[in-house]
Order: C-alpha cells, then structure tokens, then sequence
C-alpha cells in the first residue's frame, strides 16, 4: 500500500508498488534504469518513480531547492489525494 516516505532531506517521496503505480498512470518502469521492480518510490520533485537501487544512489547526491517546493507539493498532493494519503 502507497505512503508516505520520510527522510532526512525533507523531500516528498511515496513508497508504492509497480501495481499502484501502474493504477496511478505510470508503467511501472523505473524512470532511470527502466528496470521493473516490484516496488518503488515515487520522487514528486522529479515526477519520476524508481526502483529501490535508483533511489538510493539518487538520494545520496540530492539537494532540495526551495524554488522547486511549488512544484514537488503539487505532485505530492496529486498522488496523496489518488491512494487517499493523509499528509
């Protein structure tokens, strides 16, 4: 099931599975090495979802820029209000 997944850079990230991604409009491909996992995260900031491995490399070298907040936040309310996400 889709939530919420925190971490120490403050980005807006779901955890959720290629099943629900597929559900949310995606394909269930990683948007950077178009492996096929069983689940993912879904990055609002990039509007991408990737697999575990991606994502981690991903956030190790991520810098949150305020002047992306608007943009990350609309995206992040979009797939909340989709799965029914409490924020």
């Amino acid at each position: 099931m889709a939530e919420i997944f925190k971490n120490d850079k403050d980005f807006l990230i779901i955890k959720v599975s290629a099943i629900e991604i597929v559900m949310y409009g995606g394909y269930g491909i990683c948007d950077s090495c178009n492996d096929i996992p069983k689940d993912g995260y879904y990055v609002a900031v990039l509007n991408y979802w990737m697999c575990p491995t991606c994502f981690e490399e991903w956030i190790k070298a991520a810098k949150r820029y305020t002047e992306d907040i608007p943009y990350e936040k609309k995206h992040f309310d979009e797939i909340c209000k989709f799965f029914s996400i409490n924020q």
